[in-house]
């Protein structure tokens, strides 16, 4: 009896654990999501290259969940047997005492909690930027031929444009939108159009052309953070609520697309019977304690902070070069 009373606790605490660990995935995932780059992630795990290509940061992705579950656990715990002692105690221990111990063990706790969480969301960082590249290899892939075939006026930097527009998409949702940026910095036709075309999906309106409509409405969209743009310095504004970027991804939608823009590179490969693309994004630290622990000084589209490299590069079989006279 003792022996299947054991078995049921044990088979509880797991799946209690399980459970923890899936919710603090999720809580950890979901806030830097949007549902066109879930769709076409799932749409890009049906490729069995760039399953292998992101397998791993997946899983690191849910050990780091593991972490901060288990870190919630054996907070958890030690308060439980905080309170139990302190009710056991028959000597009454002196108030300088706990306020000691408290300045000795919340430095430490906060640091670790901190940087915990900032992995876990360099982790969703590394994920997307998987995506990000597979979408830049595969507008190189789509364009190289025509590049090749000199044809349409497509150039090098053409293509290249095309790819980071389409890398900058999928890196959106992590791209920080609540921080000091300058709204007027150069665009390409590229992005303007890609901007516009992200508004226009929020437009509480309808009409035959939606992009016509957003367009003019893009920079209105990047002065409301006016308030940002005023401000020197990030360093000074940083917080756990700007890190988890709390405010809405509608609201901030076409900022956060002109960060990724331009705190991503990307160069494209054509080699070999390969096309594919080298994705380079600069993700800012923006967990407060740790900038200094997991990031190096840098600028970004005049945003001095500490900023973390990510580095990925995808290919796909090339295409036959596109033919230099258009058919009659």
């Amino acid at each position: 009896m003792m022996k299947a009373s054991w078995l049921t606790r044990s088979v509880a605490t797991v799946w209690i654990h399980l459970l923890g660990v899936v919710s603090v995935t999720l809580v950890t995932t979901l806030p830097f999501l949007d549902m066109s780059v879930v769709e076409a992630y799932v749409s890009a795990m049906k490729m069995a290259e760039f399953r292998t290509f992101s397998e791993s940061d997946l899983i690191i992705h849910v050990l780091l969940a593991a972490c901060i579950w288990a870190l919630m656990f054996i907070s958890y715990r030690l308060i439980r047997t905080r309170v139990r002692q302190h009710k056991l105690r028959t000597i009454r221990v002196s108030r300088g005492t706990a306020m000691t111990e408290t300045l000795i063990i919340l430095p430490i706790w906060m640091m670790l909690s901190m940087g915990i969480m900032q992995l876990s969301i360099t982790s969703i960082a590394g994920v997307l930027t998987n995506l990000a590249t597979f979408q830049a290899a595969r507008a190189t892939w789509v364009w190289a031929g025509e590049m090749q075939g000199k044809r349409s006026g497509v150039s090098y930097a053409t293509v290249m444009n095309k790819a980071r527009v389409a890398a900058a998409m999928s890196l959106a949702p992590v791209a920080p939108g609540d921080y000091l940026h300058d709204p007027f910095f150069t665009v390409s036709g590229s992005l303007k159009e890609a901007r516009a075309g992200m508004l226009a999906q929020q437009l509480p309106i309808l009409v035959s052309d939606q992009g016509a409509v957003a367009k003019p409405l893009v920079y209105a969209m990047e002065l409301e953070d006016i308030a940002g743009v005023l401000r020197q310095g990030d360093r000074a504004h940083l917080s756990l609520w700007r890190s988890l970027d709390g405010t809405s991804f509608r609201t901030r939608s076409v900022r956060k697309l002109t960060w990724a823009y331009h705190a991503t590179t990307v160069i494209p490969a054509v080699l070999l019977g390969r096309a594919g693309a080298v994705v380079i994004y600069q993700h800012q630290i923006a967990m407060p304690l740790v900038p200094q622990i997991f990031g190096q000084p840098s600028t970004v589209m005049g945003r001095y902070g500490y900023y973390r490299p990510i580095f990925r590069e995808f290919h796909f079989p090339a295409q036959v070069p596109a033919n230099a006279k258009y058919p009659r």
